[in-house]
């Protein structure tokens, strides 16, 4: 089942460079996942990836600020995303968006990446229907 997952594109966003590193290599070390990490932060595209994470290790940072510096904001409901984050929040799987709390274990990590890359969106999101519907 892993092997499925290696072969999977993975991107991660982060405000601290040690913290996507940990990520990346928790992904690579238990599922065979090779994922990207722009370090510093630039415009990268969204198009490829099986998945985003956004891994904020400051309370001060927002994910959306994350996704808009990266220009990314329209893969938001398109795209899988991982928030890895100390504040609360809440999964929104109708937009494909799941939490994962700061600090956190790279078998949690794990189990969450597994989980949502083997449901990845088979249907469009609740975002995607609308605009269909304009």
């Amino acid at each position: 089942m892993t092997e499925s997952l290696a072969t999977k594109r993975v991107l991660i966003l982060s405000d601290v460079d040690k913290l996507a590193r940990v990520v990346s290599l928790g992904l690579n070390r238990y599922l065979g996942i090779e994922a990207v990490h722009p370090w510093p932060q630039d415009k990268v595209s969204g198009a490829g990836y099986d998945l985003i994470i956004v891994a904020l290790g400051s309370s001060a940072s927002e994910p959306i600020v994350a996704l808009s510096q990266a220009g990314l904001t329209r893969q938001i409901g398109r795209v899988p995303i991982l928030i890895i984050s100390d504040r609360p929040a809440v999964d929104a799987p109708e937009d494909h968006i799941a939490h994962l709390d700061f600090p956190f274990d790279v078998g949690q990590l794990c189990q969450k990446v597994a989980e949502i890359l083997r449901t990845a969106p088979g249907e469009p999101s609740r975002r995607d229907r609308a605009s269909q519907q304009v």
